[in-house]
C-alpha cells in the first residue's frame, strides 16, 4: 500500500463506528437467533478483515502515539474483535457445540487483548513523561 492508499483518521473513526453498530447488533441479536448466525458472523468476520487491513496502514506506532483519534479507533476495533469472537464462543455454548470449534475464537480474543494491552503500554511509555509533568 502506498503512502497515499491511506485514509485518515476520521475516515478510520468512521469506518469503525460503522463496524461497531453492525457488530453490537450482531452481538444483540445472537441469543435469539435460531438460524443464520453462523452466517452473519462469518460476514462480519470477513467484513472486519476487510476493513482491518485497510486500517493497518493509519495505526503506526507514531500515530497511535500522537493522534488520539487513531489510537481511539484502533482500542475501539480490537474491542470490537473481541466482542464478535466472544458472541461466537456464547453461541457455540448456547448450541451445544464442541469446545474444539469455540478454540479458535478464545485464540483470537487473546490475539485482540494482546494487541489492547501492547497498545496501551507502549502508548502510557511514551505518554507518562507528559502526564507526570503537567500534574
Amino acid at each position: 500500500m502506498k503512502p497515499s492508499d491511506q485514509i485518515s483518521p476520521l475516515c478510520g473513526a468512521v469506518i469503525v463506528v460503522s463496524l461497531l453498530r453492525k457488530v453490537f447488533q450482531h452481538v444483540l441479536d445472537s441469543p435469539n437467533q435460531a438460524t443464520g448466525f453462523w452466517d452473519s458472523h462469518y460476514k462480519l468476520l470477513k467484513l472486519m478483515s476487510t476493513y482491518g487491513e485497510l486500517l493497518k496502514s493509519t495505526c503506526t506506532m507514531r500515530a497511535l502515539y500522537s493522534d488520539p483519534l487513531t489510537l481511539n479507533f484502533h482500542l475501539t476495533f480490537c474491542a470490537l474483535e473481541v466482542s464478535l469472537y466472544e458472541a461466537a464462543i456464547n453461541k457455540c455454548e448456547q448450541e451445544g457445540l464442541s469446545p474444539l470449534i469455540s478454540a479458535e475464537s478464545k485464540k483470537q480474543i487473546l490475539v485482540s487483548a494482546l494487541k489492547i494491552a501492547s497498545t496501551l503500554r507502549t502508548t502510557w511509555v511514551t505518554q507518562k513523561p507528559l502526564v507526570c509533568h503537567e500534574t
